[in-house]
């Protein structure tokens, strides 16, 4: 059975999927897209293949759920999923770990931490370059990822989530007791890990 690392972003824009790509570290992956299509619902009902970034924009501003394909040479399969909520565009990214055991984890380790160092690395670039303004990340295995209208019942209510990222607000956030605070040079936000 394969089992997926997932990203989830909740972000206030739409982002351009195609610049963020072309990052250098990114693109070393040689990720590209594949297909896009639209869904009703979780269901998938009424699926529908999208020709262009402007549908998608069309399609999540009518509440379809949009489905993004990837491909790439080095991870066997990954996806994006992405809806918007209450004005909100969250992002579930999701990576097949089949080759990666060390990413079937349920904490960091000394066996997978260096690949959440490049994580953070990666994606304190993406954000400084494409002047991402993001909510919360929450990275995990297997997730079960919570929209809700403040981080800390996002925190509370989600599961298999190993690692919190987010602004200045996520500080004292009492939902993160069961977390650590690490300090990742060179990135203007917070990471809280299992």
């Amino acid at each position: 059975m394969a089992i997926v690392l997932e990203f989830n972003l909740i972000c206030k824009e739409f982002l351009d999927l195609e610049q963020i790509l072309h990052n250098s570290e990114i693109k070393k992956l040689k990720i590209s897209i594949e297909k896009i299509s639209s869904i009703d619902n979780w269901m998938w009902a009424n699926q529908q293949e999208l020709q262009s970034m402007y549908l998608v924009s069309h399609a999540l501003n009518e509440s379809k759920i949009i489905v993004i394909n990837l491909k790439s040479d080095s991870l066997k399969d990954l996806g994006i999923y992405l809806e918007k909520i209450n004005e909100e565009y969250v992002y579930n990214l999701w990576i097949n770990t089949e080759g990666y055991p060390d990413l079937d984890a349920d904490k960091i380790n000394t066996s997978n931490e260096h690949y959440f160092q490049k994580f953070y690395q990666t994606f304190g670039e993406v954000v400084k370059k494409q002047n991402i303004a993001f909510r919360i990340l929450g990275i995990g295995v297997e997730t079960n990822f919570q929209y809700k209208k403040n981080n800390s019942d996002i925190i509370r209510k989600s599961e298999n989530i190993i690692t919190w990222i987010g602004n200045e607000d996520l500080e004292n956030d009492v939902a993160l007791d069961n977390y650590k605070k690490k300090k990742v040079v060179g990135i203007d936000f917070l990471v809280f890990e299992k």
